[in-house]
């Protein structure tokens, strides 16, 4: 089975040019280590983070350059390739 979609923590709004900390977490129902891929809605994105253990915190950051509207995003995959 596929992990669960990643919840994202972190502020909602800032500043362009000052470094944000978002922290992600999701589960994978057979408990199998998950990676991260985070799109961070200004065309740029972190490729795959991880595996880090089920339900384990990740931490990363992010500076946007020019001031907007950003929606961040994640997608979590398990060990097998299964995607949220």
């Amino acid at each position: 089975m596929p992990p669960n979609p990643p919840t994202i923590t972190g502020p909602i709004s800032g500043y362009a040019g000052v470094m944000y900390n978002y922290l992600f977490s999701t589960t994978d129902p057979d408990g199998d280590d998950v990676s991260y891929w985070i799109n961070w809605g200004d065309g740029t994105y972190t490729g795959w983070l991880g595996p880090y253990p089920s339900g384990h915190n990740v931490s990363a950051s992010h500076s946007w350059s020019n001031p907007g509207f950003y929606e961040v995003n994640a997608t979590a995959k398990d060990t097998h390739g299964a995607q949220s």
